[in-house]
């Protein structure tokens, strides 16, 4: 209920800012403004608290045949629905089909429902797959969910750096540039619980505090140096993707 309110708040507030980017740009975190705000909390929690209600239940569920069994179907309309409303509709209830970023970034609470009632016929599917997966192959497909946070993080790392290095003009250069950052993740992901995991946790979880504190002064920093130093700031509500 209250990441539903939350919800419901962040739509309210959508777009509501001062003149101050460096203040807007906090306030971003929170809801949407026209800053480089992805992903506000009051949007997106909804997605944290339906997820750990849910896996909370999961774990307890006697016959996970049966509820997919359930579930599965019904979810596979309410999918089709969404795709249908979505792709052949212009409606304001649904903001995918927006240009800019905030018509998913910034996602409402009909959005936020409907994707949710999406996801058990795409669980359902891999609950059947792993099912007929040998236990060794089903290991090794796990690894990504095992890891999740540390695919998500070092694969956004590489995604940053990429256009420093090559940038994609075709669709099948894309989809190689894709296959490389992926098969990079991977190889660092595998190497860092092999070989690194043990001994960086251990030095750093000597004094946990200290660390997050540099964390949080190093970042503070770059940013009131960025703040301080250029007048105006590069976002896609000006422009700067196409101009590049």
């Amino acid at each position: 209920l209250l990441a539903v309110l939350m919800s419901l708040i962040g739509n309210v507030l959508e777009g509501v800012q001062t003149d101050c980017y460096a203040f807007d740009q906090f306030l971003g975190v929170f809801w949407g403004t026209e800053t480089e705000s992805y992903f506000p909390l009051f949007n997106w929690f909804l997605f944290v608290a339906a997820g750990k209600m849910f896996g909370k239940w999961y774990k307890r569920l006697a016959d996970k045949k049966r509820f997919y069994a359930i579930s599965a179907p019904i979810s596979a309309l309410c999918f089709a629905g969404f795709i249908y409303v979505t792709s052949s509709t212009d409606p304001g209830l649904f903001r995918f089909h927006e240009v800019t970023h905030h018509g998913f970034c910034w996602m409402r609470l009909p959005e936020v429902l409907a994707c949710i009632s999406c996801f058990p016929v795409m669980f359902g599917i891999c609950y059947w797959i792993s099912l007929v997966l040998p236990e060794k192959t089903l290991r090794y497909v796990c690894h990504p969910s095992v890891y999740v946070n540390q695919y998500y993080n070092l694969s956004w790392v590489l995604i940053m750096f990429v256009p420093f290095f090559y940038v994609g003009t075709n669709d099948w250069q894309h989809v190689l540039i894709w296959l490389i950052v992926m098969l990079f993740t991977i190889l660092g992901v595998v190497a860092y619980n092999k070989w690194f995991r043990t001994q960086l946790e251990t030095f750093f979880g000597h004094h946990p505090y200290f660390w997050t504190a540099v964390v949080w002064i190093v970042s503070l920093s770059f940013a009131i140096y960025a703040f301080v130093t250029y007048s105006s700031f590069p976002n896609e509500f000006n422009g700067y993707a196409s101009i590049c």
